[in-house]
């Protein structure tokens, strides 16, 4: 699971010194010749997941990189509301809004390790969203914008939006280009983003580096990439299949109890909670479902993800507990300080019980506090009902998470699990 506020630092701010004298972006991107293509008024998922550009279109640029499972493929409303700073959308906003779904490859430097040696891309994305008329889809462009420009000035979990600099972009139907500075502790970072329209498809390609070489002409060629593909794709002319993304997705068990009734759903975080994702994943043996829900605007801990494993029977349950709890100090000390600590984020941080009630048979439960950069909480709790263990992990970015809230939430899940266990 990829902290919080790494995720910051990952999607528009990395490490690397002043660039004050750096070459002015504007008019790097030429002119080219607009696709003949109609509004787009019949595009199909398989079409969106070609249309974003695969590793060999990206010249070079995802090269060392790790396709991120988690920001990659489709898109749906759910996925991406309420994602940014000083602005708070719901999935049923988004689609009032007019945005239908969209699909993304988005490469990361999973291990840091370019963050690290102050150098080279950390970063590259290409997306396209689908929208149900032209008009939304120009609208889409310009509050693009406008949310990058509100978040300039802030410090946000830890990253400070130092600069925005605009500049014009002649590709498709409309578009624009914007280059943001930011800050994250001693660490700078800059990123180049190309937000483009082709009738109802709004595309976008980005980059984010670290070091002193700047990536705007690159930006700029993907920007022209990605406009003739759309176009190619649209006209039946790309036939290839989609980059394959990794996943730990596997079939729901045929037999036995809906662990997906076991979890926790949106309606226990509260009105305008929704849910992000959820799946049965790999496991060595037992069924194992996990869900990831988002609170909402203004809701309780910004990350709730809550993840239930049903043993064979209460024994083997009892020794799936005893071996998660022993766990849960090593997952807090990996999550918040494993990659964050090579680049200062989280540390320093400390770990403390935490207090979560009586829920279920067993339960334990550890809080870990960072008063670093990234000020944040996370909780781990453990719980076992029966034969069946859930797991869960609260995140808030620039906040508290309280005994109260946690015991709340555990002994929901205690509960889900009880009511979703045969009667014996």
């Amino acid at each position: 699971m990829t902290p919080l506020l790494l995720a910051a630092l990952l999607a528009g701010s990395s490490a690397l010194p002043d660039t004050d004298g750096a070459e002015d972006v504007r008019d790097l991107v030429t002119p080219v010749e607009r696709p003949r293509v109609r509004a787009a008024d019949a595009v199909s998922a398989r079409q969106l997941s070609i249309m974003v550009l695969p590793p060999s279109q990206l010249a070079g640029l995802a090269s060392g990189l790790e396709l991120d499972d988690d920001d990659s493929g489709v898109q749906a409303n759910a996925d991406v509301a309420n994602d940014g700073p000083r602005k708070c959308r719901t999935p049923a906003a988004l689609g009032r809004m007019g945005r239908i779904t969209g699909y993304g490859l988005d490469y990361q430097d999973d291990d840091l390790s370019r963050v690290k040696e102050g150098a080279g891309v950390v970063g590259v994305e290409s997306r396209v969203d689908l929208y149900r008329d032209q008009a939304g889809a120009s609208k889409a462009l310009r509050r693009h914008l406008a949310d990058e420009r509100r978040q300039v000035g802030l410090t946000l979990g830890g990253v400070t939006f130092e600069r925005l600099d605009t500049f014009d972009v002649k590709v498709a139907d409309e578009a624009l280009g914007f280059r943001e500075r930011s800050r994250i502790g001693p660490y700078r970072g800059q990123s180049a983003t190309i937000v483009l329209r082709v009738g109802r498809l709004v595309g976008v390609v980005d980059v984010r580096w670290v070091g002193g070489h700047g990536y705007e002409r690159e930006v700029a060629d993907l920007s022209r990439r990605l406009t003739t593909r759309i176009a190619a794709v649209l006209a039946g002319r790309v036939r290839e299949d989609p980059v394959t993304i990794p996943t730990s997705r596997v079939p729901a068990p045929l037999t036995g109890p809906d662990l997906s009734a076991m979890a926790l759903r949106a309606s226990d975080l509260g009105s305008g909670a929704w849910v992000t994702s959820g799946e049965y994943v790999q496991t060595g043996g037992a069924a194992r479902y996990e869900r990831d829900l988002d609170a909402g605007c203004g809701g309780a801990p910004t990350f709730v993800r809550s993840t239930v494993t049903l043993g064979r029977d209460v024994e083997q349950a009892r020794r799936a507990f005893a071996s998660e709890s022993a766990t849960l100090d090593q997952a807090a000390t990996l999550v918040l300080q494993g990659q964050g600590r090579a680049i200062g984020l989280f540390a320093p941080a400390r770990s403390e019980p935490l207090g979560v009630g009586r829920a279920g048979e067993e339960r334990r439960a550890v809080r870990v506090v960072s008063r670093g950069v990234a000020r944040s909480e996370f909780a781990f709790a453990v719980v076992r009902v029966g034969r069946a263990v859930g797991v869960l992990v609260l995140g808030r970015a620039l906040g508290a998470i309280t005994d109260r809230e946690a015991t709340e939430l555990v002994g929901r899940l205690a509960r889900r699990m009880q009511d979703g266990l045969p009667a014996p």
